[in-house]
């Protein structure tokens, strides 16, 4: 069966802030790849996404996934992931270009985010909240790439095609950012590397911003500020993502004019519930994910920035205190 877990504010506080970005912490039993894509972008490249998953558990696991598009979202996608040949205890599966060979999207261009849902075969996940005994944990690697001939590949590469690829590591559902978590300072991210210096195809560099919706019980409204690298504000947009929708534009399509470089700092300004919370459950909390990339506009190829917490690690939620010394001191 489909699992969807709800988002809940006794979970999300501390877990949030001991799994920030940039953490280790990628086992879940639904996991969250925020971008991905079979679709053709600037300058000549056509961009596909292969996967691994990983059972991290000692029982089979059917692990079901769906992809969400569009800016609209889709409150109801859970219901339709489409489920993987079970994976035996301890299985890691590559699969490669999962839109097509899983998904079998139609053709034309498909830009949006991945869930993974795990489940023990033979269980009931419905509800992992309620019962996670079924509930098995996963962890999800992705690559995202464009193919290059001639030039744009190394002189081994002979007349035979090249890969240009970037990570997209699968995000556990309890590691979204939220504005319900402002009094942590966990309620905003920042982006870092952006440059926008150049043609597509021809020099320089390009880069995109992505933003996903985590929720599929929430309209949400989401903030993108750009700055230069010397913190100059360059300008606001404001992006409006139904349940569970996705958007990724150019930094040029959404700050018309700007040139070099800087960084974007991500928040969520509104959120309306478009559910009723059943009574005597714990309301869901409102959540998205944020990422960028930057692509050299000669090869196509991209590389991954990720969305980074403006505040340290909670040690507490982790370790249960800080820890007694750094493994490294400077020297005098």
């Amino acid at each position: 069966m489909v699992i969807f877990r709800r988002m809940v504010v006794s979970a999300f506080f501390c877990l949030t802030a001991s799994a920030a970005w940039a953490s280790n912490f990628r086992a879940a039993d639904l996991v969250y790849m925020p971008a991905a894509a079979r679709a053709a972008g600037s300058g000549g490249s056509f961009f596909k996404t292969d996967v691994t998953i990983s059972n991290l558990s000692t029982d089979p696991v059917i692990v079901s996934v769906v992809l969400v598009e569009g800016p609209n979202g889709n409150a109801t996608a859970p219901a339709s992931a489409v489920p993987i040949p079970v994976l035996a205890p301890g299985e890691r599966r590559e699969i490669v270009d999962i839109l097509q060979s899983v998904l079998n999207v139609s053709p034309g261009n498909h830009v949006g985010q991945l869930l993974f849902f795990a489940c023990r075969q033979g269980g009931n996940c419905t509800d992992c909240d309620a019962n996670s005994a079924d509930c098995k944990l996963i962890a999800v690697q992705g690559r995202i790439y464009t193919e290059g001939t001639g030039a744009s590949c190394p002189a081994a590469a002979g007349s035979n095609t090249c890969t240009f690829g970037q990570l997209f590591v699968g995000i556990p559902w309890y590691n979204f950012i939220s504005s319900t978590s402002s009094t942590q300072g966990l309620d905003k991210a920042f982006i870092a590397g952006i440059r926008q210096i150049g043609t597509a195809g021809v020099s320089g560099f390009r880069s995109n911003i992505g933003v996903a919706n985590a929720s599929n019980e929430f309209n949400t409204t989401i903030r993108i500020q750009l700055f230069s690298n010397t913190g100059q504000l360059v300008g606001t947009q404001s992006i409006n993502l139904g349940p569970l929708g996705h958007s990724q534009q150019n930094v040029g399509t959404l700050f018309p004019g700007f040139t070099g470089g800087g960084y974007v700092i991500v928040d969520q300004t509104s959120s309306t519930q478009i559910t009723t919370t059943p009574a005597g459950q714990t309301p869901p909390v409102p959540g998205f994910f944020a990422y960028g990339s930057v692509v050299d506009n000669l090869s196509n190829d991209p590389t991954t920035l990720e969305a980074v917490y403006t505040d340290d690690l909670s040690f507490a939620c982790v370790y249960g205190s800080k820890p007694v010394k750094r493994p490294v001191r400077k020297g005098s």
